[in-house]
């Protein structure tokens, strides 16, 4: 007995440790009424909410791991442009050793290529009583609807990720604050996953129609697309004619126009020494560079022509290259007339002659010649406007039109979506919460205490 003894002591001792630590994780007895105590622990998950919404200090908050989802959507949804080859691929190439693959401008675009002979194929079966030359409309909104077709699964599998995202850190946040009252963290989760399917079913309701409207073709952006269109229709040419080599733009050049992120904009090539390319000119005279693009016909160019107006004016855009309308006869500014003293300024713009490649010789002594007749804000993204019509020139006027109209309406799509989902159901949840669980759990009534 005497030997068991000291055992036995050991062993309630240890016992009563565990008990005095099990008596500790069970709940503070409730020391004030219990409606208030209840509203005091829904208030401070609320916050908990709010603050893991609206703030993004840690790498793993949720308004991270969404702007990666929403990134994701605008790289799907990039990938749906129509990927237009200007190219008979019936054997309309200058070499038989050319592959048809190497006609193709976007290299992002996932879909199917679509060659001119398609597309002529496409607008023969769309024409029902239109006067000659004259693409029926119905045309390029069904090429429209073609790139858009996936949007809405697209929109669907951003949503449930992001929707997924919510719900996770809100079951995180739901055992956090109510872990220790069983039955109270069992309400509270039916509860919060009703809100959640509230607004999602809410956002829902908006971006249908949003999508929906996007398949009618719209704009009020008439600028942009005009540009764009028009830059499509030079790359497109030149991609044709043999002339265009995204090698031998410049390097933030050649990313923008395989992204098909600015096809409204273009950089001008310096000219050598003593020249006036962007608008500048020695003499007293305004002259334009207007070139037409017809469904059919030859380009023309509208003469050179004295005028006694005080401002030049460009044909592209009707400003310089600074945003301002260069006076007649004025001396051009440093940056202009020099291309060594300004080219530090810009990488993308303007090339250290060290580096110039004789193909940029080419281009920027073809541009200074322009400049001298006349002919201003010439860059070499202008030259495929140059190019002689071929048989093809409606077929590739109507991609350039559904080209550039793809930028208008993808832009509008990857800003918008990920803005609703944001606004209507991320946001919207982590405001309504405190409110509606307050409502569900009746702590406003008079029945709140029972």
């Amino acid at each position: 007995m005497t030997i068991s003894l000291p055992g036995i002591m050991k062993e309630a001792a240890s016992k009563l440790e565990s008990c005095t630590r099990e008596l500790a994780t069970l709940p503070k007895d409730i020391d004030e009424d219990p409606a208030t105590y209840m509203l005091k622990l829904l208030t401070g998950f609320s916050d908990e909410i709010h603050q893991a919404v609206y703030t993004g200090l840690d790498v793993n908050q949720l308004v991270h791991r969404n702007q990666e989802t929403f990134r994701e959507f605008k790289s799907v949804i990039r990938k749906t442009a129509p990927n237009f080859v200007p190219v008979d691929s019936n054997g309309d190439r200058k070499s038989q050793k050319a592959s048809l693959e190497s006609y193709e401008v976007d290299k992002i675009a996932d879909g199917s290529p679509f060659y001119l002979n398609n597309m002529r194929e496409h607008i023969r079966k769309s024409v029902t009583r239109e006067l000659p030359n004259n693409v029926p409309f119905s045309s390029k909104v069904e090429l429209i609807t073609r790139f858009q077709a996936s949007w809405e699964s697209a929109t669907d599998v951003c949503f449930q990720a992001v929707r997924k995202h919510v719900e996770k850190m809100l079951n995180r946040q739901v055992k956090n604050s109510f872990h220790r009252y069983e039955h109270l963290e069992g309400h509270v989760r039916i509860y919060v996953d009703e809100i959640v399917q509230k607004h999602f079913e809410s956002c829902n309701r908006v971006l249908r129609p949003l999508l929906e409207a996007e398949g009618t073709p719209f704009t009020l952006n008439t600028h942009y697309l005009s540009e764009s269109t028009a830059k499509w229709s030079s790359i497109y040419k030149s991609k044709r004619s043999g002339n265009f080599e995204q090698t031998d733009l410049p390097r933030a050049k050649r990313q923008k126009i395989t992204n098909g992120d600015s096809a409204g904009s273009t950089t001008p090539p310096t000219a050598s020494s003593g020249t006036f390319p962007f608008g500048g000119s020695a003499t007293n005279a305004s002259f334009t560079f207007a070139p037409s693009r017809p469904l059919n016909g030859t380009p023309s160019f509208a003469s050179p022509a004295p005028t006694s107006s005080s401002t030049v004016q460009p044909a592209f855009g009707g400003l310089g290259p600074f945003g301002a309308r260069p006076a007649v006869g004025s001396a051009a500014p440093a940056s202009q007339a020099s291309p060594s003293a300004s080219a530090s300024t810009s990488d993308d713009t303007l090339v250290n002659d060290d580096e110039v490649t004789e193909r940029q010789r080419q281009i920027n002594a073809a541009v200074a010649a322009l400049a001298a007749l006349g002919y201003h804000n010439i860059s070499e993204a202008d030259f495929g406007k140059m190019v002689p019509p071929d048989e093809y020139e409606t077929e590739i006027q109507v991609m350039a039109e559904v080209r550039g109209y793809f930028q208008i309406t993808y832009k509008r799509v990857i800003d918008m979506v990920p803005a609703l989902i944001d606004l209507l159901f991320v946001r919207a949840i982590a405001d309504d919460m405190q409110s509606s669980l307050i409502t569900k759990f009746s702590l406003g009534t008079v029945d709140a205490r029972e």
